[in-house]
């Protein structure tokens, strides 16, 4: 590491530690809070069991390669109580095996986050997630479906860490691990959609309506004084 950079290293985790003080000064409880959050990353797919699928039939799918690619997911979720999250999720995602493969992923479903701190800014996590997946499907090798559509179901082993930086405001790190499984019609055998992704997510908690009212102060003696009879 080069020297000039370790100060500025330095004032980074100390803002952060700073930031991530004062908000532990000002958490609240997370039940009935709603929390919305954007995430992107990167997912790595391994297919060896396509290849050696399609291989095992005399059917040439092209080099054996690994996917890594960008993914994209939309989280919105609430605190059923102060462990446990349920979220509706949207993931995109693209990923291209060699030269001849192309899966583009779209995928909705449901998950599940046992957060055990309370009272604290920082909150690891463990979660599940099961969910539909949409994938459209390209390839020279596939004739004559050199393009179509394919749809799936699968689930997601979720760990990461959510850091509230503000009583409103965090930052997320997850890593998950997907199984979903897609046809691919010409071969009779399927293709794996999921895969092993990190996310790196913003978030914006959501306050209990009662959390979100300002206290009424009385202007005067006279209004904070019931009228005489």
């Amino acid at each position: 590491m080069n020297a000039p950079r370790l100060p500025f290293l330095l004032a980074t985790l100390a803002i952060l530690s700073g930031t991530a003080s004062s908000a532990l000064a000002q958490t609240q409880s997370r039940s009935g809070q709603g929390r919305i959050q954007l995430a992107a990353g990167v997912r790595w797919v391994e297919n060896s069991g396509f290849y050696d699928a399609a291989l095992a039939r005399g059917v040439d799918v092209g080099r054996r390669s690994y996917g890594v690619a960008p993914i994209g997911m939309a989280t919105f979720a609430y605190w059923v109580e102060e462990h446990l999250e349920f979220s509706l999720e949207g993931t995109l995602s693209y990923d291209q095996y060699g030269p001849v493969w192309q899966v583009q992923s779209a995928t909705l479903g449901g998950a599940l986050r046992f957060a055990p701190l309370t009272a604290s800014p920082l909150w690891p996590y463990v979660g599940l997630n099961f969910g539909y997946s949409l994938n459209g499907v390209r390839s020279t090798l596939a004739t004559p479906l050199n393009s179509f559509s394919a749809e799936g179901y699968g689930g997601s082993v979720l760990l990461g860490t959510g850091l509230d930086l503000a009583p409103l405001f965090g930052v997320s790190f997850e890593l998950r691990y997907t199984i979903t499984y897609i046809d691919i019609p010409p071969y009779h055998t399927n293709i794996n959609a999921g895969g092993l992704s990190f996310l790196i997510g913003v978030y914006l908690r959501i306050p209990k309506p009662h959390e979100t009212m300002e206290p009424h102060i009385p202007k005067t003696l006279d209004e904070e004084l019931p009228p005489t009879p």
